[in-house]
């Protein structure tokens, strides 16, 4: 915060910016809708500052619409997606169509014509049912481009290549506020393939058939069952 490396001292509008008390007591006096809590300050949300008297914690699409049309007059935009971040020390200030964003860790210089023309490519795929991070990365799934149909699939992704070998940075802020596939009225699963082929049931096992029981022959009347010949003593032979 401080204006140079070493510095031993800091300016009261710095350190009044980095109280949580003086973020909650604005919202307070402006009667803004932005929940606070304890430990709420200038790292929990987005700002933007403008001439005369403008103070605004935007949501992404507000984003949006500041930097598709940027006010007159001097203006900041400090981008915070993490809420984690003091972006207001490093976003610089701006004018005109011309303008630098701090976003997050990043700060990102563009127009506000070089911002519509990639938002309006990234928009193109996301109406077609891809998310955000799809577009981003240039992954998208096999089931996803044949739902969207291959050559309106080739044909918005080809655009995009451009974005992301030139603007990598750009793209990420566009990312952040650019309508989803779900603000565009479609369904869509991040990873959609096709479904697996149905299967058949399984053949139910053959019934299991108990043996019938058998009982033992029993002899015909009028006929005794013949007795067992014992054996004979065996004949000793003598030699002499």
């Amino acid at each position: 915060m401080a204006a140079a490396h070493g510095a031993v001292a800091v300016c009261q509008s710095c350190t009044a910016l980095s109280r949580s008390e003086t973020f909650q007591g604005i919202v307070k006096a402006r009667n803004l809708d932005v929940k606070t809590w304890t430990q709420a300050g200038w790292h929990s949300y987005s700002h933007f500052f403008a001439e005369p008297n403008v103070y605004e914690c935007p949501v992404p699409s507000r984003v949006r619409e500041i930097l598709l049309s940027p006010p007159e007059g001097r203006w900041l935009l400090g981008v915070n997606p993490s809420g984690k971040k003091h972006t207001i020390f490093r976003a610089p200030i701006c004018t005109g169509k011309e303008w630098g964003v701090q976003f997050d860790e990043a700060r990102i210089y563009s127009t506000t014509d070089e911002f519509a023309a990639c938002l309006a490519d990234f928009e193109r795929m996301t109406a077609l049912g891809f998310s955000k991070d799809d577009v981003s990365s240039g992954r998208q799934s096999h089931g996803s481009i044949l739902r969207a149909g291959v050559s309106a699939w080739a044909s918005a992704d080809g655009a995009m290549k451009i974005w992301r070998r030139e603007r990598p940075d750009l793209l990420d802020l566009v990312a952040y506020c650019a309508r989803s596939a779900s603000a565009h009225g479609v369904e869509f699963k991040a990873r959609d393939s096709p479904p697996p082929p149905a299967v058949a049931d399984p053949p139910a096992p053959p019934p299991i058939v108990e043996p019938a029981s058998v009982e033992p022959a029993k002899p015909k009347r009028g006929r005794k069952a013949a007795k067992p010949v014992k054996p004979t003593n065996p004949v000793q032979l003598s030699l002499f």
